[in-house]
């Protein structure tokens, strides 16, 4: 599989991008469906979407701070004897 589909300049769009893209957009269309089929309010359903889409994005990039917790507090603060304190305390785990 090819990871980049195309590149314009330097806006790269990534084969992973447009795959997630795409599952998410037929989960919605498939939520709206069938929430019109079931007689429930389908407007839920792209509420509920906005905010998954929302949260996902929020908390992909909380844990991926907390995995590298020790690279953020060195560009942070860019103190390198802490950096040093992270690496052997990552170690350790």
């Amino acid at each position: 599989m090819k990871v980049d589909l195309f590149s314009i300049g330097h806006f790269t769009v990534h084969t992973y991008g447009v795959m997630i893209a795409i599952g998410v957009i037929l989960c919605v269309v498939m939520g709206y469906y069938r929430a019109k089929r079931m007689e429930m309010k389908a407007e839920s359903v792209l509420d509920l979407a906005i905010l998954c889409v929302v949260m996902g994005f929020l908390g992909a990039k909380v844990f991926f701070v907390i995995l590298s917790w020790c690279t953020w507090i060195f560009r942070i603060r860019g103190i390198r004897r802490h950096y040093l304190r992270c690496g052997i305390s990552l170690d350790l785990l």
